[in-house]
Order: C-alpha cells, then structure tokens, then sequence
C-alpha cells in the first residue's frame, strides 16, 4: 500500500521505541486538523517517505506542531456553520519558519559517530504559519482538504532537508571532515609507496588499527540499543570524511520533487 490516510498514523506516544528503531513504522502523526477537516482525505504516501529516509538515514519521521510568529495577520471575516473561517489579510509581520527543527537526540541511534546510526526526523511545524499559509491558498480558490494537504506536504519536506543536513553534514566540523578527507588519502598514498618499495610503513598499520578499534566500539553499542548490524548501521558513502554530501544531495533532491501529501477527491 503507498499511501494511507493521517487519521490511521499512530501518535508517537502509542509507538514503542523499539518499533522506532528497527524502523517497522515510517511515520508518527501528532498535529492536529480543524474539525471541518477530513482525516481520511488527507494521504501520505509512505513509499517515498520510506525512499528519502533510506537515503538520509532516517528511522521514521514524527510529525507535530507548536505555536509560533507567522507572516501577516488575519481577521476573521465570518465563522461558518462546519467551523471553517472567512479572513482577510490585514498587514505585513516579520518571516517565521515553517518548520521549527531540533536537535536529534543520540538516543535515536546509540552512537556519537557521525558515520553511523539512522535517527528520527522530528518535523515540528508552526501551526500559526501553517494556518496562515492554508488561509492564502483558499483565497486562491483552493478547497480545505488541498490547501491543508498542500502546506502541509511542503512544510515537511523542507522539514525533512533540515533535518537531513544536521543528521549527514552538520554533525560534523569542517576540521574533523577536512582532517579525514586528507588523512585518508595520505594512508592510501604511503601504503603504495611502501608496497612498490618492498618495506612497511607504520602509517597504514597505526590507522587500520585505530580504524578498526572505532568500528568495534561503534558497533558494540549500537547493537546494544537496537540490535542492528555493523552492516545495517553504517550509513555509506561515497565521501570518506564524515560529511556524507552525496546522501544529502540525493535527500535534497527526492523531497524537492516527490510530493508526500496529497488530498483525496
């Protein structure tokens, strides 16, 4: 099945931590729709969901809402018999996000490498700027179900490259990324060099061994929290510093053109 409806997503607080980490359920849904507003009509579809978190190392996303600063103001010019407002710009107020990210907690994936573990994606969404955002789209002759579908579905897929920034390259400093990035090519450079000259080099030996030793304790942690291999945990890349670019390019770009959120006729 690729899409289904939010009304049949759990809460994040009906979902084990386990379920979460060995990655059974893609989505948690805690934002709540105006009681004019029909759930079933609102879809996700989880095949792409499930695509971009494979490619940002993603466990699942959880999704749900706070109350912050929005764009304009609005006043209310009717309230209908269903709930539903009529309003009208007033004026101009500062930018707000859309989406209000987080820090990703090590408890998501037990490991402090940047090289490992597939965290949650919190998307925590401005319910004030989500609402004032569905307010334009209807006076743009846009239906409830789309315009909460369609705000909704680019708020947390801008979310989503947030969150895939901080979990591939901003979990990193440029130094340690600078520092593996030249290090490792050096190793690779000696290792030839004392290979054609037929002696040993300390340099390749010293990094296999601190190499290995890392691999051993990031693996032996994280099977304690989730059970998952060495194999599973790595998050491969083609980048051998711990910046993983071409993951998060690739993330950029699946959630730049694969729309998640659409509303049923």
């Amino acid at each position: 099945m690729n899409s289904v409806s939010v009304a049949e997503l759990p809460s994040i607080y009906e979902v084990d931590p386990d379920q979460i980490l060995r990655r059974e359920i893609p989505l948690m849904w805690d934002l709540s729709l105006p009681a004019h507003i029909d759930p079933e009509r609102i879809e996700v579809n989880i095949e792409r969901l499930r695509r971009i978190h494979k490619v940002g190392a993603f466990s699942a996303s959880s999704v749900a809402e706070y109350y912050g600063q929005t764009d304009d103001v609005h006043s209310v010019g009717s309230v209908n018999e269903d709930g539903s407002i009529t309003a009208s710009k007033s004026r101009q107020l500062r930018k707000a996000d859309p989406s209000k990210s987080i820090n990703i907690d090590l408890i998501d994936f037990g490991s402090n490498s940047s090289n490992y573990g597939y965290p949650l994606a919190r998307h925590i969404l401005n319910r004030e700027q989500v609402v004032d955002d569905v307010i334009d789209l209807k006076q743009k002759n846009k239906s409830d179900e789309k315009a909460w579908a369609q705000v909704l579905d680019s708020s947390i897929r801008n979310s989503l490259m947030i969150n895939a920034h901080k979990n591939l390259v901003g979990r990193s400093s440029a130094l340690a990324s600078l520092y593996w990035s030249a290090y490792t090519p050096y190793c690779g450079v000696a290792t030839s060099v004392s290979a054609i000259e037929g002696r040993l080099s300390l340099i390749p030996v010293i990094y296999a061994t601190v190499f290995a030793l890392h691999t051993g304790i990031d693996t032996k942690v994280m099977s304690k929290v989730n059970g998952h291999s060495f194999i599973e945990q790595r998050r491969w890349s083609a980048f051998v510093s711990d910046m993983q670019i071409d993951r998060y390019v690739g993330t950029c770009a699946l959630a730049k053109t694969q729309k998640l959120i659409t509303a049923r006729p």
